[in-house]
């Protein structure tokens, strides 16, 4: 239970502390953002709302000390370390139990007596308050919990000893699970927002899709013996599935329904290590980090691009290290541009850019000084060396047909290669002139055409048009499909995640990773993928 306490109730995501400027007068605390630790919803999303009964951060400056403090025993107080923070509707004020507090960030409990609704929060730190900060009160919101603590790619879901379920530990069809995070409603059944949880069901029955199937779920409410504000939700993993980024989300049925945000979960059918055809093997990684303790990859990542965005297409070789803490970060469906076939992820960012990521850190290795890629009947292309381990250039198309990849007479780390892989047939989006999207229903994306043993990619966007706090923030999906079926059909319940608003929806044509020799890599692969078809919508 030290486990679920420390990562969950004190929710270690910290932003480095602030110094309290030192002058004449004490600065009064400010609040920037209102968020639930555990999905990181933005403001001015359709699925923002803060519950009642749940564990919230906010951030800003000059809310407490310098060094975060944080109660050494329950219960939590609503004055800690110069700290109080109190929430007002009308004529009522409620002071929130406070789990930890800080300058820059603090760590509280909703008050379940809160009304649904509009409130202004106020922090104030040694009897200096703070203008009111505005935000929505909701009756459920549940948020799930993120091994790198974003609210996106992994989700904290245990076995029944609290093991971690991760690639090399995967979930088994046919078993029970534990999934952790806050917002299931407020505190009933001798609970307390301030105080050790006891059993007890908490808001309307959650549904928990896996891969896009409903779970069967055995309790959903406060995980018993912690601290007050987590929440569980026991589920069985649905016959059938494997994967190392199969989709997890939960759906409240209020009306309207709340969506949680969408996390991943492997999968496989004996437990043990996870695998995807259309990314890199997780059993190789798992390998080579337990037996040598670090994991190099190399290869080659053409893409065609976006040219109705006025996005040139791409050519890149790459040659990576990763130690395991590297491997832990990169291993998530944003940085490996991948979710398990089947399957839909969302994201939320700030200011409206549908989707974050990108690569975390990894070591460079070293392919020589001179590496080509020879598209189909044409040219060698020189690829430049951008930064250790990264090569790169523009391409104007990728055609169908066989592409050459060498590195000629080989560098330090990784040894002289000429390897080939297929580039394949063209995909025509056959629905693309759709202009209007109802989230409510879901949509369905046709094509033709293409390698039946490659896949589909299909991304969304769009941002918020709200005033006041979360003016711009925005949600992207990312699906993914064999292209062999001709069609997929994105879940109502990811579209909701997005803004009614207009936005695009992206396919992006023959995705597959092949796999390649390369000397000194672990793992060789070929990840191809040709143009991506733009389509502007409105999602109503």
């Amino acid at each position: 239970m030290y486990f679920v306490q420390e990562k969950f109730i004190r929710i270690l995501k910290l932003l480095p502390s602030f110094l309290l400027t030192v002058g004449l007068y004490a600065q009064a605390p400010v609040i920037t953002s209102i968020q639930n630790p555990a999905s990181n919803i933005l403001p001015g999303l359709p699925n923002f709302g803060i519950a009642q009964g749940q564990i919230f951060v906010l951030y800003g400056s000059n809310m407490g000390p310098a060094t975060l403090a944080q109660p050494t025993a329950l219960p939590w107080p609503t004055s800690f370390s110069g700290t109080t923070i109190g929430i007002t509707q009308g004529s009522n004020t409620f002071n929130a139990p406070i789990i930890y507090t800080s300058a820059g960030q603090i760590a509280a409990v909703m008050p379940s007596t809160v009304a649904v609704g509009s409130a202004n929060i106020l922090v104030a730190y040694n009897s200096i308050s703070s203008k009111a900060f505005a935000t929505t009160i909701v009756a459920n919101n549940f948020g799930m919990s993120s091994v790198d603590q974003t609210g996106t790619g992994p989700a904290v879901i245990t076995t029944a000893t609290y093991a971690l379920i991760t690639s090399a530990n995967s979930a088994i069809p046919g078993n029970t699970y534990t999934m952790w995070g806050t917002g299931l409603g407020a505190a009933i059944s001798g609970n307390t927002d301030n105080n050790v949880n006891v059993f007890a069901a908490v808001g309307p029955a959650p549904q928990v899709l896996v891969g896009g199937i409903s779970a069967t779920v055995t309790y959903a409410g406060r995980s018993p013996g912690a601290g007050p504000g987590l929440d569980q939700i026991n589920f069985t993993i649905p016959a059938g599935l494997s994967g190392c980024f199969v989709s997890v989300q939960v759906v409240t049925p209020t009306t309207p329904v709340i969506v949680s945000n969408a996390t991943t979960i492997p999968i496989a059918a004996t437990g043990g290590g996870c695998s995807d055809v259309n990314g890199l093997s997780a059993s190789i990684a798992n390998t080579a980090l337990s037996t040598k303790g670090s994991f190099a990859v190399g290869g080659a990542n053409v893409s065609g691009g976006q040219p109705a965005s006025g996005n040139t297409g791409q050519a890149q070789a790459i040659f990576g290290r990763f130690t395991a803490a590297q491997w832990a970060l990169f291993d998530t469906p944003a940085n490996l541009g991948t979710v398990s076939l089947g399957s839909c992820v969302t994201q939320v960012s700030a200011g409206g850019n549908g989707g974050s990521g990108g690569p975390s850190g990894f070591t460079g290795l070293d392919a020589g000084t001179t590496v080509t890629l020879t598209p189909p009947g044409a040219a060698a292309l020189s690829l430049t060396l951008a930064k250790a381990g990264s090569y790169g250039a523009n391409i104007s198309s990728v055609p169908p047909g066989s592409y050459a990849l060498t590195d000629g007479a080989g560098g330090k780390d990784i040894g002289a290669f000429s390897v080939t892989f297929a580039g394949p047939p063209a995909l025509i989006w056959t629905n693309q002139s759709t202009t209007s999207i109802v989230r409510s229903q879901g949509f369905k994306v046709t094509w033709t055409g293409g390698d039946v043993n490659s896949y589909v990619d299909i991304v969304g966007q769009s941002q918020a048009t709200s005033s006041g706090p979360g003016n711009a923030n925005g949600a992207s999906f990312d699906c993914q499909a064999p292209a062999a079926s001709g069609s997929f059909t994105i879940p109502a319940s990811v579209l909701l995640a997005l803004p009614a608003n207009s936005g695009q929806v992206f396919v992006t044509a023959n995705e597959n990773t092949q796999t390649l020799t390369i000397p000194g890599a672990d793992e060789g692969f070929a990840f191809m993928s040709g143009v991506s078809a733009t389509a502007s919508v409105t999602f109503k």
